[in-house]
């Protein structure tokens, strides 16, 4: 590039890019991010997406659907399948590229369209539970408004345009923190 102006903003939107994507996370750091909680008991959901490309860590999901899979280990085995439901927004970038390329079917590299989720409850800053998928894909995607009937057309509450994913996964460990710390 021998346009100082061109090479300028190239290197500005690429230094951009690279701060703006997450590059992973443990739980033990997953622990120390400020939780803020608009739910009754101060409950909170973290989804943590490991794709291949990266790790990408969402904070704005408000609902969590486990649909199917409590049944793993008796015949006949359950898929686990759940869904996550949050505002639209831009904290999920590397998500809604997987979710686009997975069901438009743009993409048929299975390491690409596989990924694994961990999905941590947290009161506070305390971790609660934590769910992890194992070879997710997303299997559905819809944006729906939700709205509170006729309070939110008299103008009393506000609509909300929302994603809803759905994740079908070939495996999953549950794990209760706060029993594992009871007994230290």
């Amino acid at each position: 590039m021998r346009n100082p102006i061109l090479l300028a903003t190239f290197s500005t939107c690429l230094i951009s890019i690279l701060l703006f994507i997450p590059q992973g996370m443990t739980s033990s750091q997953a622990e120390n991010i400020p939780i803020s909680s608009d739910t009754v008991g101060g409950l909170s959901i973290i989804a943590e997406f490991k794709f291949s490309q990266g790790n990408e860590v969402v904070k704005s999901f408000k609902i969590f659907n486990q649909k199917e899979g409590y049944k793993m280990s008796q015949p006949p085995r359950e898929t686990p399948v759940f869904q996550l439901i949050g505002g639209v927004g831009n904290d999920k970038p590397m998500l809604y590229y997987v979710t686009d390329s997975t069901l438009s079917q743009m993409s048929a590299v299975k390491d690409y369209t596989q990924f694994d989720v961990v999905v941590y409850l947290y009161r506070g800053n305390e971790l609660l539970r934590e769910l992890d998928y194992t070879d997710c894909m997303v299997s559905d995607y819809k944006i729906t408004t939700l709205h509170d009937g006729d309070e939110t057309f008299s103008g009393k509450t506000q609509f909300v345009i929302a994603d809803t994913f759905e994740f079908k996964c070939g495996g999953y460990v549950l794990k209760s923190p706060v029993y594992d710390n009871s007994k230290r």
